[in-house]
């Protein structure tokens, strides 16, 4: 009897001594690898927005204002410039508001309101509140970067933790059930003997 509940508990076990641990294990490595995508998202649309913001710089320098032979071309360039690193920074929006630091379109309708007077006046007041705008923005999406690692840091250590709980438990199943065998074939040999 005690060879059948030992072979019972080792079969069993596993059910409800690792199968939990190896759900906490896959549902780590898929919050893993939503972190890993959703910091290489922001790490790709921060760059592509500072190539854009250095060319937009540059071309605001050169006085879009100046309407006089061939500058207007610097006017049409500037205001595709700040179009060009719209569509990076609405990326680092949409990753703010998925982490829920941000409400999506009321800081888009900031954002274009703050475009389009950029472009409508070529200003320099206009033009650093777009910097100034987008800068505060970063600084919220370098926040959300560090805090997305140091998630993944946890959950990796979780992840290891876990699995090697599992492996620790399987083996302990596999030494009862070892031991369950044994008893079995004990039980057989003594009642072939009698």
């Amino acid at each position: 009897m005690l060879a059948t509940a030992l072979s019972l508990f080792g079969t069993v076990g596993q059910f409800y001594l690792v199968d939990k641990l190896e759900d906490a294990v896959a549902a780590r490595a898929e919050e893993m690898r939503s972190i890993e995508t959703r910091t290489e998202t922001l790490r790709t649309a921060q760059s592509a927005y500072f190539n854009a913001q250095v060319q937009g710089n540059m071309l605001f320098a050169l006085n879009p204002a100046d309407r006089s032979v061939n500058k207007g071309i610097v006017g049409d360039l500037y205001g595709l410039a700040l179009y060009d690193r719209a569509f990076p920074f609405r990326s680092i929006l949409g990753e703010l508001a998925i982490a829920g630091a941000i409400d999506f379109k009321t800081v888009n309708d900031r954002y274009n309101a703050l475009r389009e007077a950029a472009m409508s006046d070529f200003a320099y007041a206009s033009f650093m509140a777009v910097g100034e705008f987008e800068r505060h923005i970063l600084d919220q999406a370098m926040t959300l970067h560090g805090a997305l690692q140091d998630r993944y840091w946890k959950a990796a250590d979780e992840k290891t933790k876990a699995e090697a709980e599992a492996a620790r438990r399987r083996a302990a199943l596999l030494a009862v059930t070892g031991v369950a065998t044994c008893l079995f074939l004990l039980a057989n040999l003594m009642g072939v003997k009698g």
